[in-house]
């Protein structure tokens, strides 16, 4: 039993050895973990900003309209024109629906493109 415990352990925190010696620094570390250890990186860190975007559009208190193929939320503390110019896509694709919000002191804006 605490073999398999400590199997599975080593399993589920094995990849994060990579990205530790990529972060310290190891001098000794050969190039094939190093290109494992960026990759780990960049896949962890989308499901980052997929959760911010959800967090983000939650926060506006906007329903999105379902037009449209992309979406793109911005958030600013100026006003409408600068929360439409941060968000994703913005000025690379064609903008179908744009819907505004204002909560406290932050302006939102949603972003639907074709």
């Amino acid at each position: 039993m605490e073999m398999l415990l400590l199997m599975t352990l080593l399993f589920i925190f094995y990849p994060f050895i990579f990205i530790w010696r990529l972060l310290t620094g190891d001098k000794y570390m050969p190039p094939r973990d190093r290109i494992i250890a960026l990759g780990l990186v960049l896949f962890l860190s989308s499901f980052a900003s997929a959760g911010s975007h959800q967090r983000l559009v939650a926060q506006s208190g906007i329903r999105p309209n379902q037009v449209g193929r992309y979406e793109g939320v911005g958030m600013s503390t100026r006003s409408y024109t600068d929360a439409k110019e941060n968000a994703c896509y913005w000025g690379r694709k064609t903008p179908v629906s744009i819907q505004y919000s204002k909560r406290g002191n932050r302006y939102y804006a949603v972003v639907r493109y074709k």
